[in-house]
């Protein structure tokens, strides 16, 4: 890939904003930090190569913290790792319209939240804090860039994985990442059983990932009931039943829509607040995977 503007602003600016801000806390608390640099009588020239060598060490330390970052967020969710292989095995020119969309954009949003955070820890330690003034717009860009960052790294992932598979020509069979099948339940009609053994903590349906479709509760008024029990059954219920989420078409209901409702005793399927699905503990082969419905919807209406 080749080092654009876009580029270097994305490694380069969120270190001089990390650094601008390490001198404004230098200011509030004694200037000692400001007086030593003005007490070194740099040239105009020499202080310009200075500055720009610090900004670049500070981004480099930004993204050495986003890496760390990457790799944990990929070990603890796997269905959520990057595949960074695809930057040396894909096309090239695929790689570049990655990097340009969203790539760039990722390392300046993450390696920002990632700075402002540091620095908005750092400034509790000093006798003399930030003004209100101040810790708004650090507020404000925290969030901002953070959903960003996040919708972006996402966006990633995804696409880096596809990359990934079509660059090496992989054509994975179907039963490949499959750890469940339907059987007739003890608990309730049909059930969802393990096929394979599921560790703690790994997402049951990694290739699950159709969009939920959301449909307000008005819509819904005069359907026929079997129709009617098909949203009842087969949806997530938010917002007081004012919204049903549910597939794109009900002829697309996947294996996971069939999880029952714990009886007495622990569930052992949680699920995270995307609406994916992970094991609370180890699954033996064989046994039903059951999840608390109360963790992520409420109930049909009577």
């Amino acid at each position: 890939m080749s080092l654009s503007p876009r580029q270097i602003a994305a490694h380069w600016v969120p270190g001089f904003v990390m650094l601008g801000l390490i001198f404004l806390i230098d200011l509030k608390n004694g200037g000692r930090l400001t007086q030593f640099i003005q007490s070194l009588h740099w040239n105009s020239g020499l202080a310009v190569i200075v500055a720009v060598a610090a900004g670049f060490v500070a981004g480099n330390f930004l993204d050495s913290l986003r890496d760390w970052i990457d790799t944990g967020i990929g070990r603890r969710f796997p269905n959520r790792e990057i595949a960074w292989e695809f930057l040396l095995e894909a096309d090239a020119d695929k790689v570049q319209r990655e990097d340009d969309y969203y790539f760039t954009s990722y390392v300046l949003s993450a390696n920002l939240v990632i700075g402002v955070f540091l620095i908005g820890i750092a400034d509790l330690f000093f006798p003399h804090w930030f003004s209100l003034w101040v810790w708004i717009p650090l507020i404000l860009g925290f969030v901002v860039f953070g959903q960003d960052a996040w919708r972006l790294r996402w966006c990633i992932v995804k696409n880096s994985n596809e990359l990934l598979e079509e660059a090496r020509g992989i054509k994975r069979l179907p039963h490949e990442k499959v750890y469940t099948r339907l059987r007739p339940s003890k608990t309730h009609g049909v059930g969802v059983f393990a096929i394979r053994r599921i560790k703690k903590g790994a997402s049951i349906f990694p290739d699950d990932d159709a969009p939920i479709k959301w449909v307000p509760e008005g819509e819904l008024q005069g359907l026929p009931p079997e129709l009617r029990q098909l949203y009842n059954d087969f949806s997530i219920i938010k917002d007081n039943g004012e919204n049903y989420g549910c597939p794109r078409s009900f002829n697309q209901l996947t294996v996971s829509w069939f999880l029952n409702r714990p009886p007495p005793g622990e569930p052992n399927v949680g699920c995270r607040d995307d609406y994916t699905f992970y094991a609370l503990r180890d699954i033996a082969v064989d046994e039903e995977l059951i999840v608390d419905y109360r963790t992520f919807s409420e109930d049909p209406p009577s």
